[in-house]
């Protein structure tokens, strides 16, 4: 087993290349690996131009990225690699993952290795006739992510490449994952990002997928500045003048009882992150990572929120190398910080930038880890 001290050696040595016993056991010490899901970016481009969107933000583009589909090589020892560290329980992420042609075949081959839960998470701009293809694959849940209860929000936040309309072709997509659900035993689920420019906007849309059969919303955090700013679009961000762009800690805390009574109203779950507050905090340093995310190349992020960070590099922790090994980044943040929990540790470099008067809310009152999510009770 991996003691501190060889570890580090490890970690410093040029090659920094584990064996299948070190590898389980290093990932023991931040995942609980029978919980954990691996979140697999099987592809990076995307048919949106989310302002919004973390993946540009981060890498500082103009558009989503453009590379195309993970290589089919990375792909299967990806898979393999999952299962031989005793995962069961798989997510495939994009970009949009429906871009991937062979969908429909990676999720099946998932099954096959004897993965037990395989999700995808879309924006819902696909051909209609997916969601059967999909259905008929044996997915055990599809999310699709509906940012506003109205063209005119959605579309301002989740805008296509040509202008064109998304909320229609995503909700009637919607509409039909929910038919397909009740044949085939998939559970839909709808994400929603919060934003400055949606935040009063939140309780209409779900009352509005409640209304079309949705049974679960999970409610997604922003960190404040990211992507874009939260998109602040001036005019539709009136309601916060003082604090401009930024969804503070206090508005965020007041969502819980607001939507704790809804949920019940609607009888439909609605998960929300339990960021702020001095409990989410002490469960942060507690928490063991939730997702082990694997990048189109192979690469190991402990948290997608390092992705939201400058350098990359200094976050991805290591690369699948087999199926079976990994290989260290010796450059990694997550073996030269400070901090002794197993968080991310992304939050101290998240709000380093903002505005003193945010910083001095967010520290007084404590921020966790964003994906403390449960549902409200």
């Amino acid at each position: 087993m991996i003691t501190k001290s060889n570890f580090m050696n490890r970690v410093n040595k040029e090659e920094g290349w584990l064996s299948r016993s070190e590898t389980f056991n290093f990932l023991g010490r931040y995942y609980n690996l029978k919980e954990t899901t691996m979140s697999v970016e099987i592809v990076s481009s995307c048919n949106l131009r989310c302002p919004g969107c973390w993946v540009k933000h981060s890498h500082g583009l103009s558009t989503a990225r453009s590379v195309d589909v993970m290589d089919a090589g990375i792909l299967d020892r990806t898979l393999k690699f999952g299962r031989n560290m005793g995962i069961s329980r798989i997510s495939l992420l994009g970009g949009e993952p429906t871009l991937h042609p062979e969908l429909s075949e990676i999720i099946k081959k998932a099954y096959s290795l004897g993965y037990e839960r395989v999700s995808i998470t879309t924006n819902g701009v696909f051909a209609s006739s997916k969601i059967e293809e999909l259905a008929s694959s044996g997915l055990s849940n599809i999310s699709f992510s509906i940012d506003g209860s109205t063209p005119e929000m959605h579309n301002m936040i989740r805008p296509s490449m040509n202008g064109k309309d998304t909320f229609s072709v995503t909700i009637n997509n919607l509409r039909k994952a929910i038919i397909y659900s009740k044949e085939h035993a998939f559970t839909v689920t709808v994400n929603h990002t919060i934003f400055p420019a949606n935040f009063h906007d939140t309780e209409s849309m779900i009352r509005f997928v409640a209304g079309i059969g949705v049974k679960r919303c999970r409610l997604h955090f922003t960190f404040p500045g990211d992507g874009e700013r939260n998109v602040a679009v001036k005019d539709v961000n009136a309601h916060n003048q003082d604090n401009g762009t930024y969804i503070m800690p206090e508005e965020w805390l007041g969502l819980y009882d607001r939507f704790r009574t809804l949920s019940r109203e609607l009888g439909i779950e609605i998960q929300i992150a339990r960021v702020y507050g001095s409990s989410e905090v002490s469960k942060a340093a507690l928490i063991k990572a939730p997702y082990l995310n694997v990048l189109p190349n192979g690469e190991l992020l402990m948290c997608t929120t390092h992705s939201r960070l400058s350098n990359k590099d200094r976050h991805t922790f290591a690369t699948i190398e087999d199926e079976r090994h990994i290989k260290l980044n010796k450059d990694c943040i997550l073996f030269k910080s400070p901090y002794k929990s197993t968080c991310c540790k992304a939050i101290p470099e998240l709000i380093e930038h903002l505005p003193i008067y945010v910083r001095d809310r967010i520290n007084k009152i404590g921020m966790g880890c964003s994906f403390l999510s449960s549902p409200l009770a």
